[in-house]
């Protein structure tokens, strides 16, 4: 962060209040990008542990090709 010089109280606090703004500001953007990243890896895996549930079941049975695509459109 470049430093900045104030000429007087007023500004002196308008610098610091900024700054702490620009702070705050960073974690909870932060936080969000965080939260919504582990958001979306869970969906993921969700979708994984059911394509390999059904992989699972057409390899156990071949012929049940129709059960699986029906219950995709569920």
């Amino acid at each position: 962060m470049k430093n900045i010089f104030a000429s007087s109280i007023e500004i002196e606090r308008a610098v610091l209040t900024a700054m702490l703004i620009r702070e705050v500001f960073s974690i909870k953007n932060t936080g969000m990008r965080i939260y919504k990243s582990e958001m979306r890896y869970q969906e993921l895996n969700k979708e994984i542990n059911k394509l390999y549930d059904n992989l699972e079941e057409l390899d156990k049975h071949p012929d049940s090709k129709v059960n699986i695509e029906q219950e995709e459109q569920q």
